[in-house]
Parts: structure tokens; C-alpha cells; sequence
């Protein structure tokens, strides 16, 4: 995650007092519902958007099936999706009509009464929740554009993906080896599989490094419980 920078105090009290909401429990004590958590560039992330990014599965990138992903995660996602999309100009460069349909097509993957009891929990309308979806395409796209290209690997990678990591992996499970021809293509589509994410995360870094990042976690322990922002 980035490191937080210069952030003029103006500029933040104008943001600060636009996004956090405030209501009062019977007890009278003021609490923070919703609050500002990052600025990317002139992009603004609250609690909220955190949130609804969580619940409806609106990364980009691939989510691990039964991982728990927590604030700190979704927020260091989300903050690398924005870069991609913006310090690209990956808008330009779909037109209505194709974002349209893939816009659809992501909305035809949601259960419908899953998504409508999660519209009405955070009180927002379709047309609201199409603006992440369209950045989560716009996301995919981009990295697509860049990344698509065949990545090469050579044996001496295979061989050493075999020795280093898949036998001591099956002895681990007390399961006996197949010999290394035998699972050369499974192999080889793992490694590039591995070269290409690395491509991926050096080039995020590479954003990250050039954007204007302030982040405002130390705010919300309750619901970021790591403040080292420094390992992106």
C-alpha cells in the first residue's frame, strides 16, 4: 500500500465534512457510520465504498474463493484498480455501446434477490452500483490490453518449479510424484501464470509510485487493523 503524502488541510476538511455521516445512538454518543479512507489522486474511497465493493464482488482482479479478504485488502485493490484505469486512459478507449454489454453481462451474474436485498441495504440504485461495475471493467481491459501478450519460459524454470516446489509439495501430502514430462504443460501453465501476475504487480507499483496517495486509515482501527501502508 502507499505511503501516505503532503495532503493540503483545506482540501481535507472540505472532503472530510462532504463524506462522513454521523448518527446518534439512544446512549447520545456520536459515532462514525461511513468516513473518508483514501484519496487517489482526485478520487475519493470511503468506508462505504469499501463495502459495497465487498459485498458485490466488484474487484477487478480474482478473488480466492473461500478467503475472507479484509478492509486492508479491498482497499490496496481498490486503490490499484483506480490507478489503472485512470493514469491509463482506459475510458477512452470502450465505447458505450461495448461497456453496455458487459455491464449487462456482469449484472446477469448477480443472484437476483441477493443483489436486490444488498441494493436496499445500502440504499443505492442500479445505476449507482453500474458506475463500480464499470471500473471493474475498465480494470480488466486495461491489464488485458497490456498483459495479453504470450509469456515465454524456459526449462530451466520448469525444472526448477518441479525440484523446489512441486515435490516437496507432494511429499508434504504423502502423495507419490508423477515424473516431471508427465505434468510438463500443467507446470509450464502455472509459471506463466505466476510471471505474468508479477508483471502485473510491478506495473501497479510502478502507478503507485508516480500517483498522489493519501490514505487515512489510522482513523478506523476497528476496521484496519494494519497501519504499515508502506508494503504495496
Amino acid at each position: 500500500m502507499p505511503k501516505k503524502k503532503t495532503f493540503y488541510p483545506g482540501l481535507f476538511l472540505f472532503i472530510f465534512l462532504s463524506t462522513i455521516i454521523f448518527f446518534i445512538p439512544a446512549k447520545g454518543e456520536v459515532e462514525i457510520v461511513d468516513g473518508l479512507v483514501a484519496v487517489v489522486n482526485d478520487d475519493i474511497i470511503t468506508l462505504t465504498d469499501l463495502r459495497i465493493v465487498q459485498a458485490f464482488d466488484l474487484l477487478g482482479r480474482e478473488m480466492d474463493k473461500g478467503v475472507v479478504y479484509d478492509h486492508n485488502d479491498i482497499l490496496e485493490s481498490m486503490i490499484k484498480q483506480k490507478l489503472a484505469v485512470r493514469m491509463t486512459g482506459e475510458t477512452d478507449t470502450i465505447g458505450a455501446d461495448e461497456l453496455g454489454i458487459a455491464l449487462q453481462r456482469e449484472l446477469d451474474k448477480l443472484n437476483k434477490e441477493l443483489l436486490k436485498s444488498e441494493l436496499e441495504r445500502f440504499d443505492i440504485k442500479i445505476d449507482d452500483l453500474k458506475e463500480y461495475l464499470s471500473e471493474k471493467i475498465l480494470y480488466q481491459s486495461v491489464i488485458s490490453r497490456r498483459f495479453s501478450r504470450e509469456i515465454f519460459v524456459n526449462l530451466k524454470e520448469l525444472e526448477v518449479y518441479y525440484e523446489e516446489r512441486y515435490l516437496p509439495a507432494q511429499k508434504e501430502k504423502n502423495q507419490k510424484p508423477q515424473p516431471m514430462m508427465k505434468i510438463l504443460s500443467e507446470i509450464e501453465s502455472i509459471v506463466k501464470e505466476e510471471k505474468a501476475e508479477k508483471q502485473i504487480e510491478e506495473w501497479l507499483k510502478y502507478l503507485i509510485d508516480k500517483a498522489d496517495i493519501q490514505v487515512f486509515t489510522d482513523k478506523y482501527p476497528e476496521y484496519f487493523n494494519r497501519l504499515d501502508y508502506s508494503r504495496a
